[in-house]
């Protein structure tokens, strides 16, 4: 049982000394670029790419990119500029996704994005899969500008709101409020 122990306790530290690693390298700025560069890549495939601007601020509590881009074969089709969030990563450990704020200055629009190549694999049933619940206290989006292409005609719109995920039994609730920039009557 000692020996149990012993082994228990040499586990332990090699753990908190990576993790103690990992935790500092985040807080650099060529850590941080490094990891957006992973997620862009994990969020990518053959047919979508993502791509992060710069982040400014700290990835551990409140931090903005400049820019967010999502592009297919044809290029990019939707554009975020400006956007900052303040999470609370330390509820990750308690099973809970906290974002208390987004803010974006503006989403473009540009085009609908292309067909995909391959065909959508089939869902395998009705129900989501198991996630962690998911909490958005507030978002703002100053102006989404629509291209032309996308709806017939331009549009900018303003949207605010909340969001939240509890789980696949008790399901999501949202309040959203959407007006229109260009023409108010009309939203």
């Amino acid at each position: 049982m000692r020996r149990f122990a012993t082994w228990a306790t040499y586990l332990l530290v090699i753990v908190a000394f990576i993790a103690s690693i990992i935790v500092s390298t985040l807080v650099t700025h060529s850590g941080q670029s490094a990891f957006l560069a992973i997620i862009s890549w994990l969020a990518s495939d053959d047919e979508v790419e993502i791509t992060f601007g710069p982040l400014e601020g700290s990835l551990f509590s409140k931090a903005s990119f400049t820019r967010i881009a999502v592009a297919d074969q044809s290029g990019e089709w939707l554009v975020v500029h400006g956007m900052s969030f303040e999470w609370q990563p330390k509820q990750l450990l308690l099973g809970t996704l906290l974002i208390k704020e987004v803010d974006i200055d503006r989403i473009d629009v540009l085009r609908a994005p292309s067909e995909p190549q391959k065909p959508a694999s089939s869902p395998k049933s009705g129900t989501l899969p198991r996630l962690i619940p998911i909490s958005l206290d507030r978002f703002n989006v100053s102006e989404i500008a629509i291209n032309e292409t996308v709806l017939g005609t331009p549009a900018r719109f303003t949207l605010t709101g909340a969001a939240h995920f509890h789980d696949s039994d008790q399901g999501a609730d949202a309040q959203l409020k959407l007006e229109r920039l260009d023409a108010p009557d009309t939203a």
